[in-house]
């Protein structure tokens, strides 16, 4: 047993490990975080496994089988551009890029492919004749899109697309 006087008043607080060497508090702690993780996921977890994990939570089937496409086409055309949007559209709904037709107008060139991953809204007007790339469109947006002369596609028929120039990702 300890004399309590002696040791200095960190140790006299918590008397489990009282006169304890600083080797075995450590071991302890070691073995009691090792036991807590025992059935969870933190213990052996890669980065692979961790996206599976976040897709099997995902509930849309269409959206979790775009965004392993996007990923397979990242790694196979070394494209960086498929794997971010990929990484986007695995935001949560909430966290998902809305992007209003102005916006598109006002960032974009004529012949340019704009890609938005999320959903393009229809406020404001647009004179440039581009091709957008989207999640979804909203109905007015499409009609507006249709009336300026511009093409909206979705992104999975952008991955279809072979000769791809003059990207621009807005959102």
């Amino acid at each position: 047993m300890p004399n309590w006087r002696n040791l200095p008043k960190r140790s006299r607080r918590n008397d489990a490990n009282a006169g304890v060497p600083e080797l075995v508090k450590r071991a302890r702690l070691r073995a009691l975080w090792l036991s807590a993780c025992a059935g969870s996921r933190l213990q052996s977890e890669n980065p692979v496994s961790r996206i599976l994990i976040r897709l099997t939570k995902m509930k849309n089937i269409q959206l979790t089988n775009l965004i392993q496409n996007l990923r397979k086409k990242s790694i196979d055309d070394k494209m960086a551009l498929w794997s971010r949007l990929a990484q986007d559209l695995e935001r949560p709904t909430r966290n998902r890029r809305a992007v209003n037709l102005s916006k598109i107008n006002r960032f974009s060139n004529d012949n340019e492919v704009v890609v938005v991953p999320g959903k393009v809204l229809s406020s404001g007007e647009i004179t440039r004749k581009v091709t957008v790339a989207a999640y979804t469109f909203s109905g007015q947006a499409a009609e507006k899109l249709q009336k300026a002369g511009c093409i909206a596609i979705s992104l999975q028929d952008l991955m279809s697309k072979k000769d791809i120039k003059n990207i621009r990702i807005i959102g």
